[in-house]
């Protein structure tokens, strides 16, 4: 009877004998590259095309840091209006943000300082930084925004599929 068990499935050692695990979340509004910009830094890989993440995804990252192995788990999160209500549930244990907005579309911009009030209500402690994405589009300069909430992040700014500013 034992044979008909399923057997065990072989795990990823190296991904689950982490030194540390860190959650870092990813805000912004739809469309705003958030799920390019984790193709393109964790798998350094970029497809054009691209469906509206529904809801979340999870990428899993490991990484070495001062000698001793990282889990970084990246939660890509669905920036649509419908998704805010599971919100807080992203929060949770979160160790630090990246929030992303579109420089060719300036209400991405302006919806920043609504993802970062959430985000201070839920994790005020935690650490965070802008990505002004889509610089290859030549829209509005980043350096032209103005942040309206607190103490500004950091801010980088990146070009996906030329793989501006990711390393």
């Amino acid at each position: 009877m034992a044979s008909d068990r399923a057997k065990p499935c072989e795990l990823d050692q190296e991904k689950y004998d982490a030194d540390d695990n860190v959650k870092i979340i990813c805000l912004g509004d739809s469309a705003v590259g958030k799920s390019k910009l984790m193709e393109r830094f964790l798998m350094d890989g970029f497809q054009p095309q691209q469906l509206s993440t529904y809801a979340l995804t999870l990428y899993k990252h490991t990484a070495t840091v001062d000698g001793k192995t990282v889990l970084v788990d990246f939660w890509d999160t669905a920036g649509q209006e419908r998704f805010q209500s599971m919100h807080a549930s992203y929060y949770h244990k979160a160790h630090a943000c990246i929030m992303v907005f579109d420089v060719q579309r300036k209400v991405t911009y302006k919806n920043l300082s609504t993802w970062y009030t959430e985000l201070r209500e839920f994790r005020p402690e935690i650490p965070c930084i802008v990505v002004a994405n889509k610089i290859d589009g030549g829209a509005i300069p980043a350096s032209a925004c103005q942040h309206s909430v607190g103490d500004p992040p950091p801010h980088i700014s990146s070009s996906i599929p030329g793989a501006g500013n990711l390393q």
